[in-house]
């Protein structure tokens, strides 16, 4: 990719630990959206990122080309759950693409995620998926949402880890016993 804003932002992501693909160098500028989607239960972390216009665009899109049943918030978070859980131990271009695109879709059926494109239309954000496992098998799992904004900097993994952990220590605070039944922590 020639890009030299897609470089700099590529190697910023690798700079904060990030195992980076490279998908598409137009999709990338200093206004900036994260994805992540984290299974606490084997430690599995995924991340994506777009420049906040390409994700209004997206949306814009997606309301013209595919079709509404398809964009229900159940859809698109079983296809978050199953492409993140797909790119557990590999590196999957194509499923990592369509996780991110779940993800972005998703992010606004979402109360928090709402939220975020209604009050901050425009500032750059994080969305967070954690994966809370719902049966012994772990082959089930319950979606909870989270996020940050106005985010200032590209999140490192580590910084996306004290996140996570944020948010599942206040649902444990909260009392939110579900979440925990198959999870050893």
């Amino acid at each position: 990719m020639d890009n030299p804003r897609f470089k700099k932002y590529f190697s910023s992501l690798v700079d904060k630990g990030w195992s980076a693909t490279g998908h598409n160098g137009d999709v990338v500028d200093e206004n900036f959206a994260q994805f992540f989607t984290y299974f606490p239960h084997n430690d599995h972390l995924v991340m994506a990122s777009m420049s906040v216009d390409r994700f209004y665009q997206l949306h814009a899109d997606a309301k013209t080309t595919v079709p509404a049943h398809l964009l229900e918030r159940d859809k698109l978070a079983e296809l978050i759950l199953q492409a993140s859980y797909a790119t557990h131990g590999a590196k999957k271009p194509e499923i990592e693409e369509q996780w991110a695109i779940a993800s972005a879709l998703y992010m606004p059926t979402t109360s928090t995620g709402n939220t975020v494109v209604t009050q901050f239309y425009g500032r750059p954000f994080a969305f967070f998926t954690v994966m809370y496992p719902s049966n012994k098998a772990k082959t089930d799992f319950g979606i909870r949402p989270a996020s940050v904004v106005p985010l200032e900097q590209i999140l490192s993994v580590d910084e996306t880890r004290d996140y996570f952990n944020q948010i599942i220590a206040s649902d444990k605070q909260s009392g939110k016993k579900q979440y925990f039944k198959y999870l050893k922590r």
